[in-house]
């Protein structure tokens, strides 16, 4: 018979493949990528928020200028301390960013205001970093906060933005690095020398940052 044609010997009717499965690995990195996709296309959307970016831009490059001339021409004149710089621009970096951001928290931002706000705390307690605990706990903060920018740098769009913070992020790495080896060597480089940089770059990148957020004059109706 043509029903008894269509199975096979063991009368058992055919099964049909299933469908290739995704790894679930394959599967989290689609998700998270789509995370990261939506939730950077909602950053910094404002109006005025490139603005504001560029605002703390500057006032990092400022406090890092004030930090250079105070180490260069006495701390007791210009009333500063080492670690001042970084500790007031973590301090505003988590301030700016939360304002810009409410009622949402960029943790991401959050983590980098309170890596510089512990660098800052580090070098005031020990400015010399006379102690061998207190320089590992220095260096490895600072490469903490320069992993960190490279992070935030990494997740954000556009690829204009992406370049200010992903570039900043790896020049923090190796002036930390550079850093790091002149302490344990030759001691030619102070900490708040390095600290000023890493601030300096911090301060250009966030301005980069803004720049590169300004929205873009509508042309088309000019004749």
């Amino acid at each position: 018979m043509a029903r008894s044609k269509s199975r096979p010997k063991n009368g058992h009717p055919p099964r049909r493949a299933s469908p290739p499965r995704a790894s679930g690995l394959h599967w989290l990195r689609g998700l998270q990528s789509q995370h990261n996709s939506d939730r950077d296309n909602k950053r910094f959307s404002g109006g005025h928020d490139w603005r504001r970016l560029i605002a703390l831009g500057v006032i990092v490059v400022d406090l890092t200028v004030l930090g250079f001339l105070s180490s260069s021409l006495g701390r007791v004149t210009w009333g500063y301390w080492p670690g001042m710089a970084a500790m007031f621009s973590g301090l505003l970096i988590s301030i700016i960013i939360f304002r810009i951001g409410r009622p949402k928290i960029y943790w991401d931002w959050a983590v980098l205001g309170a890596l510089e706000i512990g660098i800052g705390i580090t070098l005031k307690t020990d400015p010399l970093l006379l102690s061998p605990l207190g320089s590992l706990l220095f260096y490895g903060l600072l490469a903490m906060s320069a992993v960190q920018l490279y992070v935030i740098g990494a997740s954000t769009k556009p690829a204009k933005a992406w370049t200010w913070l992903g570039a900043g992020g790896i020049a923090n790495m190796v002036v930390t690095t550079l850093g790091c080896l002149d302490h344990f060597t030759s001691k030619t480089i102070s900490a708040e020398t390095a600290v000023l940089t890493t601030l300096m770059i911090i301060g250009l990148s966030l301005i980069g940052l803004g720049t590169s957020l300004r929205p873009k004059r509508d042309t088309s109706s000019i004749s």
